[in-house]
């Protein structure tokens, strides 16, 4: 089950970045902000690492790995026009390149599920209809590691990711617990019945 993706079950559509019929400067403006966001066609199963699944449900969305577009692009642009040396060069080389090495809809896409469905619900339901909950940030951080792990055995990538959601996901966690979804996680389409 290594290397686990679109061949293995995952049916996705993208989400467009809405540009058509905005002016010059918003187009750029909305490509530089927004995220390029999937949606899941179909529930398909992500291997936990302790066995058995967990299921990511039809009709959720999600971004496959948040690092901002206009982060990165900044990050590059102050490292051209000003140089850093020192632990302030390597930080920002060590934030581009983190950037550059995460596969947002590559061999983690499935982990990047799993961790995004964990930091808006605060659960994750398993292949058999269990519902786990997820407790904090911490935790669906850890989820997204051990999951990547299942998926690909990458542990390098693994832990390049899991720093970089270490440092972003609480924002998320945050802003979900003050404003839950509009969509309710018990609404959607797992292909199995929840239990309670």
């Amino acid at each position: 089950m290594k290397s686990y993706g679109l061949d293995q079950g995952m049916q996705l559509e993208t989400i467009p970045i809405e540009t058509v019929g905005k002016s010059v400067i918003a187009k750029y403006w909305t490509w530089l902000i927004d995220q390029r966001r999937v949606r899941i066609i179909k529930p398909f199963h992500v291997p936990r690492p302790n066995g058995g699944t967990y299921i990511m449900p039809g009709s959720f969305e999600f971004d496959g790995g948040s690092i901002p577009r206009w982060l990165l692009v900044l990050a590059v642009i102050v490292n051209q026009v000003f140089p850093l040396y020192g632990w302030a060069g390597y930080t920002l080389m060590a934030l581009i390149l983190i950037g550059l090495m995460i596969e947002r809809f590559g061999l983690m896409l499935a982990a990047f599920a799993v961790h995004d469905f964990a930091v808006r619900y605060g659960v994750l339901v398993t292949g058999d209809g269990d519902i786990e909950q997820v407790k904090n940030v911490n935790e669906a951080n850890r989820r997204m590691l051990s999951t990547n792990y299942a998926t690909n055995e990458m542990i390098f990538l693994g832990w390049v990711a899991h720093i970089a959601v270490i440092a972003g996901a609480w924002r998320a966690w945050n802003k979900y617990r003050k404003t839950p979804s509009s969509v309710d996680w018990r609404a959607l389409d797992y292909g199995v019945e929840l239990k309670a």
